[in-house]
């Protein structure tokens, strides 16, 4: 059922974050469990949704077709057996081709190195950029994640400009479920870093096709107690470069177990700079640092 995105968007993030669906739910072929999931395409695009049975739809049929077009919007499921809710957020982006001389409007986008040889696949520009406005910064985009920590840090007024893989969203539902299932009581990750703009990787001195550019990838850490730092995840009674192995480690056998997951995967001790954290991204193939 299609509704308005703008009326009820604050209520979908507060109550259905609480309530997960357990049943999983195929977006555009990635694998979504989870009662709030969101997509980012520019108008025009097709998302496919495909149900588990059981699920009422406006067509009564398992698989539904949205056709994106230039406004939000958000679409509801409710499965007839009751108890499961789910919500898809349908971000329409602004076009790549409205970025003139490497800026949308005032926010500086910067210019995408051409893809390398191998691998094109995983490194490609985006076709367009949600405009992020202050109302949309704290916003729910899946069940434990809002849209803050994946806004560039770059320097700079709203609106400001992203691009997010929906499937990293999936992944990161996914591997803070598996943590949890390791007896840690974590309800989200601490975010060093999410999508970069071009101009703010190249600012950065960061590596010419860095997944952050291309809403692949994500700096995470554990931060239960919310204190900044990489938490004690060993238990060991002490900060520092083993719990950035731990949860290297447990993302590792994760990534290994979920061949929904290919990506890189990189270690970051703790310096007198950050905490320590780990590189997390879904470019398609494996890579380890």
């Amino acid at each position: 059922m299609k509704k308005s995105f703008v009326p009820i968007i604050t209520v979908v993030g507060c109550l259905l974050c609480n309530s997960p669906v357990m049943a999983r739910i195929l977006i555009d072929g990635v694998n979504v469990k989870g009662s709030l999931h969101s997509v980012f395409r520019v108008p025009g695009q097709t998302v496919e949704v495909a149900l588990p049975s059981g699920w009422q739809t406006d067509h009564d049929a398992p698989n539904v077709a949205i056709i994106v077009d230039a406004s939000h919007q958000t679409y509801q499921w409710q499965s007839q057996q009751g108890g499961e809710d789910f919500t898809l957020q349908v971000f329409s982006l602004i076009p790549a081709e409205r970025v003139r001389n490497g800026r949308l409007g005032n926010y500086m986008i910067g210019t995408y190195p051409v893809p390398p040889k191998q691998n094109t696949a995983a490194h490609q520009p985006p076709a367009g950029f949600l405009q992020v406005s202050p109302r949309l910064v704290d916003m729910q985009i899946t069940d434990h994640f809002s849209l803050r920590p994946f806004i560039s840090k770059q320097p700079g007024e709203f609106p400001k400009y992203l691009y997010l893989n929906d499937k990293l969203l999936a992944f990161l539902e996914d591997f803070r479920a598996a943590i949890e299932q390791q007896g840690f009581d974590i309800q989200g990750f601490g975010f060093i870093s999410g999508y970069r703009t071009p101009h703010y990787n190249q600012q950065l001195d960061n590596i010419n096709h860095s997944q952050h550019m291309y809403g692949n990838a994500a700096d995470i850490y554990v931060d239960v107690d919310q204190d900044g730092r990489l938490d004690d995840l060993n238990r060991d009674g002490q900060h520092n470069a083993s719990d950035a192995k731990f949860l290297f480690g447990l993302a590792e056998r994760f990534m290994r177990s979920s061949p929904d997951y290919k990506g890189g995967l990189g270690l970051y001790v703790p310096t007198r700079k950050h905490t320590g954290f780990i590189h997390v991204d879904v470019r398609g193939y494996p890579a380890r640092w």
